[in-house]
């Protein structure tokens, strides 16, 4: 399959499974900049998760064929902030799906997918 069709597929499937709720009620929601970009890139993802008693954890997950990175941010329930970034450097090329996912103390609570495409 060419790169153009891959990533068709996967911007359709990550917006269709991302959780659209925090305006009127929306968990989560994340933007990548850029999305698209020449190597080696400076990529930051930001993710907006609405405070509640239940959220523990926030965790981002950036993966391709040949690169996967993954870090974990404690989330304090009501008290936590709505605005959290990260920010990646020097990624090499590839077509990446990028995650971010709210964990409450029963597991997964809202899962927000971009693709993003690093060029050679």
């Amino acid at each position: 399959m060419r790169q153009s069709a891959v990533v068709g597929v996967l911007l359709c499937a990550c917006m269709a499974g991302a959780e659209t709720r925090l305006a009127g009620g929306q968990i989560l929601n994340i933007r990548v900049s850029p999305a698209m970009a020449r190597e080696p890139a400076v990529v930051t993802i930001v993710a907006m998760v609405e405070p509640d008693e239940r959220n523990r954890v926030l965790e981002f997950k950036v993966e391709s064929a040949g690169y996967e990175t993954a870090s974990r941010m404690q989330l304090d329930g009501l008290n936590a902030r709505r605005m959290w970034e990260t920010q990646l450097r020097d990624v090499p090329h590839g077509t990446y799906e990028v995650t971010a996912t709210v964990i409450g103390a029963q597991g997964p609570r809202a899962t927000a997918s971009r693709v993003m495409v690093i060029m050679p």
